[in-house]
C-alpha cells in the first residue's frame, strides 16, 4: 500500500511460471502489469519498472538510504537459517506481503 504521490519501483515484472512462446510470455506480462499502473495512476501512484545490471557499492548506496529513512524495506517475516524450507515454502505460497529475510548469524 503507497500513500498518494508513492513511488513503487521493483526490479522485476511478473513473469509466468511456465510460458510458452514469447507472445504468450509477453501477453501475460502486460496483462498483468498493466492493471497495477492503470490502478496507480488513477491513486496518485507511480510504478517504476527497471532493469539493472549488479555493480559494486550498491547495497551500500541501498544501505545508506535505509539508514537515513528514505527507503522503508517492508519485512513480512525474518526467518533463522534453520527455518529456510519453511521460507521458501511461504515464499512459494504467493500470500507474503512484505519481503522475507533469512537471518543466516547472530
Amino acid at each position: 500500500m503507497l500513500k498518494r504521490g508513492g513511488k513503487l519501483v521493483t526490479l522485476t515484472v511478473p513473469i509466468p511460471h511456465k510460458p510458452s512462446g514469447k507472445v504468450r510470455f509477453f501477453s501475460t506480462v502486460i496483462a498483468g502489469v498493466a492493471p497495477a499502473i492503470a490502478r496507480a495512476l488513477l491513486g496518485g501512484k507511480r510504478l517504476l519498472v527497471t532493469r539493472i545490471t549488479p555493480r559494486g557499492g550498491e547495497l551500500e548506496k541501498l544501505n545508506a538510504l535505509i539508514e537515513a529513512g528514505k527507503v522503508r524495506p517492508v519485512i513480512g517475516k525474518v526467518f533463522p537459517l534453520e527455518e529456510i524450507a519453511e521460507a521458501h515454502r511461504l515464499s512459494e505460497a504467493g500470500h507474503v506481503r512484505g519481503k522475507l529475510v533469512v537471518k543466516i548469524s547472530e
